[in-house]
């Protein structure tokens, strides 16, 4: 889960994404049936992304 907890919300943003990009390649390539889930905070997630 990701709390996004620095100063700049782009900047954990672009941090949290890059992560979840790379885990899914990875995924893919060892485990594809898996589905990747990006979880944040619920008040992440209205401040940030609604």
């Amino acid at each position: 889960m990701k709390s996004f907890l620095a100063h700049s919300l782009t900047s954990e943003f672009h941090k949290a994404l890059g992560q979840f990009l790379n885990y899914r390649v990875a995924l893919k390539v060892k485990e594809p049936h898996r589905t990747l889930f990006l979880a944040v905070l619920a008040k992440v997630y209205r401040n940030f992304f609604v």
